[in-house]
């Protein structure tokens, strides 16, 4: 997605685990986090095998309580040794 830095500040993202769980280092989930701060979500996998954690994202604009769109993010992480 490719956006300036203008438009990034009027918008702001909520993050819902649906199942699976995030890494530590991960973007708050469960509040209005601002898009210009570049919030990511982190799924690691530290032992041999996969996993994933799907989420539920909703995008807003800053000072309002209108959800604007929502979208489903699969996060995989795979080790193999």
């Amino acid at each position: 997605m490719g956006y300036t830095t203008s438009v990034a500040s009027d918008y702001e993202v909520y993050a819902t685990i649906v199942s699976g769980s995030l890494s530590i280092g991960s973007a708050a989930t469960g509040s209005w986090v601002a898009v210009s701060t570049n919030p990511e979500w982190v799924r690691l996998r530290p032992t041999i095998g996969l996993s994933t954690a799907i989420l539920s994202i909703d995008v807003r604009k800053i000072g309002t309580t209108t959800v604007l769109d929502t979208w489903s993010v699969t996060l995989n992480a795979q080790r193999n040794s």
